[in-house]
């Protein structure tokens, strides 16, 4: 045993468990003392001075508790590779004090209100801090700033020679498992190098007020020397959506100092100019910026286009899309600066170009040559033509969502001529991965179109062909391909098409959650009969089908399931509908949060009316006269009148006949349903 080396004695990776009070030191020291002691006991005098060598993977506060992960003489070099992987806690965190050392250990240095927290604001709050974010570590830290440890500085009360630097961090997990007043117990999964101290510290501010905003300003404004770390690197995410009347350029000149942003959502902020972003991506802000949301800012030209494609290299994500009145169009974004977005910016996976009537094949050309890897494309109201669609289909075999709203040039070419209609030679040539597609008022294409997309993207979930006018029951027959695949499918204005190719539809897409029948004039009772049965049906619209009876109605009551599924139902202009009936289906769907009941004569009554939410002030007359829609709690006040002695009294008798009366016809029609749904 004397002769053995230290190198030779012991190789290993071990984890112990430290108790709290414990540093990570003296739970690695213990554990070494007991190694060598054991180790050396009949060894020479002079061997007994050596020691184990072992040292520890990643750091507990001395407060923690827990395992941690030891590496053994050669063992040492290996707690990188078993550190790799993610960690958990579990954390209590106190709101409304703050301590010099972040947590329970230090000195209360500030104290605030937690009046306006609720356990509902927590849960909505959290899952912003999961993902990539940044942390500021916390300065009673072993971390070094020249040398010297962080702990030094404070416990020496010496000034820090410059400002903690952010990192970033990955937070996999967060599990709320109690809250309780001001005391958050919670689960946490993350990766290395993470600090439950520095946690909560926001690097995603909710500015949902002006004052909020105001503050949030001083905050950035701050001098770094009065703070214990500088709060400007610690923010990545801003969103001014809600605050967007109080942005203007200077507004945007303050936000320049937070220089680790990677997503800046701008909506509405309509004040804002191209030298406001010109400005702010000047100051070196542009570098980590992955997504930029600029819509519904009509003061912006190329000018900022090409800033963008100049400063933000590695952007993933950017949203121009405009939303004008109409009559108005959006011309100043043109082509010659998407081309040069797409050139510079090749990383791009999402774009949004909604209603830039200047932009033609060309960008779309451009943008799918650079950028291949593009998930979802918006080219709302453009100007393009076959051409685009033929490139898109061609080169971005990666795609989830495409929207073409508008495009009135496109026809069946686009897409039978494409790489959509290749014979299938192996997986690779499918489109997979297509799950939205958006034709809404392409009026050329027809069933056709149809049969390409569902060989082509067997697995699309979202399909919109609202005021497509040639589509017909051949290619509802197509649709019905998706099978449990498709959940949401509108085909409002879709005038050729029958019952029978609903009916079709409904019993081999049993999965629909969404659909949208308005003005499909040749609909009625049986194609709601079919939908009723759809086991997860959260919304349906039948606006403008006149068609559709009382019978229709009884049959969305006989199914429990729509009890607890159905959320909206849209009925204006179906004139032929009662009271009785819609009083039977507001008590039946628990669920529901949204009834449309506009140009209905049975509810134009005062009786009704005064339950319905307020018509919008653009409507004329007539159209505020016979408004009628009931949502959120107004769908309730409407079920607890209906439920009341007054009204139970003067149409119970009334809706026991009529329910009687229906009940013999629908279960006819639902055994027919249950035939087909057999054979299929």
């Amino acid at each position: 045993m004397s002769t053995l080396t230290l190198a030779h004695a012991i190789n290993g990776v071990l984890s112990v468990y430290k108790p709290k009070g414990w540093s990570s030191r003296k739970a690695t020291d213990f554990v070494q003392y007991g190694l060598s002691n054991e180790l050396w006991k009949e060894a020479e005098p002079i061997k007994r001075k050596q020691r184990v060598k072992i040292g520890h993977g990643g750091t507990l506060d001395p407060m923690a508790e827990g395992v941690l992960v030891l590496g053994i003489g050669k063992g040492c070099k290996e707690l990188e590779e078993y550190l790799k992987g993610t960690k958990e806690y579990l954390v209590t965190a106190k709101f409304g004090e703050a301590t010099d050392t972040y947590d329970a250990t230090g000195t209360v240095i500030k104290i605030e209100s937690t009046d306006h927290l609720t356990r509902e604001l927590v849960m909505k709050t959290l899952p912003s801090f999961k993902g990539n974010i940044t942390q500021v570590p916390p300065i009673y830290s072993a971390l070094k700033i020249q040398g010297k440890r962080l702990y030094d500085y404070a416990r020496k009360n010496i000034e820090l020679p410059e400002p903690i630097q952010a990192r970033s961090v990955y937070i996999e997990e967060l599990q709320v498992i109690n809250y309780n007043k001001n005391v958050l117990e919670m689960r946490v999964v993350c990766g290395g190098g993470t600090y439950m101290r520095s946690l909560l510290l926001w690097h995603k501010p909710l500015l949902l007020k002006p004052l909020a905003w105001t503050e949030f300003q001083k905050t950035l404004l701050l001098p770094e020397k009065t703070t214990y770390i500088a709060y400007a690197p610690l923010v990545r995410r801003i969103n001014l959506a809600a605050v967007s009347d109080f942005i203007s350029d200077d507004s945007l000149e303050t936000l320049s100092v937070c220089k680790q942003l990677d997503r800046v959502t701008l909506t509405g902020c309509s004040y804002i100019t191209d030298r406001g972003i010109i400005n702010f991506l000047s100051k070196d802000v542009g570098q980590y910026l992955l997504s930029m949301d600029l819509s519904e800012i009509k003061n912006i030209t190329d000018e900022t286009i090409f800033m963008i494609a100049k400063t933000c290299k590695r952007l993933q994500g950017l949203n121009l899309s405009m939303n004008p009145p109409i009559k108005e169009e959006c011309t100043a974004i043109t082509d010659k600066s998407i081309v040069q977005l797409a050139e510079n910016c090749r990383d791009l996976r999402r774009i949004r170009l909604s209603n830039w009537k200047k932009l033609t094949d060309v960008s779309i050309t451009a943008l799918t040559t650079y950028c291949p890897t593009l998930l979802e494309i918006d080219v709302v109201n453009c100007s393009i033509t076959n051409n685009s669609l033929i490139q898109i289909f061609s080169k971005c075999r990666e795609l989830r969502e495409l929207k073409v709203n508008q495009c009135q040039s496109i026809n069946d070419l686009a897409f039978t001529k494409s790489s959509l209609a290749t014979i299938p030679i192996g997986k690779e040539i499918y489109y997979d991965q297509l799950r939205i597609l958006d034709l809404t008022n392409v009026v050329m294409i027809t069933d056709n179109t149809i049969d390409c997309i569902t060989q082509a993207a067997p697995k699309i979930r979202n399909l919109i062909f609202n005021k497509c006018v040639n589509i017909t029951d051949k290619g509802i027959e197509y649709l019905a391909r998706l099978g449990r695949y498709l959940h949401y499918i509108h085909l409002g204005s879709c005038r050729l098409i029958t019952d029978e190719s609903i009916k079709h539809l409904a019993s081999n897409c049993t999965r629909i959650r969404y659909i949208d029948l308005a003005a499909c004039h040749n609909l009625g009772d049986d194609t709601v009969i079919a939908l009723a049965a759809l086991p997860k049906l959260k919304r349906i619209g039948l606006v403008k089908c006149n068609r559709i009876t009382n019978r229709a109605i009884m049959a969305l009551t006989r199914n429990s399931r729509t009890s607890v599924s159905l959320e909206r139902i849209h009925l204006s202009y179906c004139d032929q509908l009662t009271a009785q009936a819609i009083s039977v289906l507001v008590i039946h769907c628990r669920r529901l949060t949204h009834l449309s009941l506009s140009f209905v004569p049975a509810f134009q009554r005062q009786e009704f009316q005064q339950f319905c939410r307020p018509p919008p002030k653009e409507y004329n007359a007539d159209y505020q006269r016979a408004f009628c829609v009931f949502s959120g709690p107004n769908v309730k006040t409407l079920r607890d009148h209906f439920r009341s002695t007054v009204h139970s009294g003067r149409e119970h008798l009334t809706r026991r006949l009529y329910y009687h009366n229906e009940a013999s016809r629908i279960d006819e029609i639902n055994d027919n349903m249950h035939r087909v749904h057999t054979v299929n």
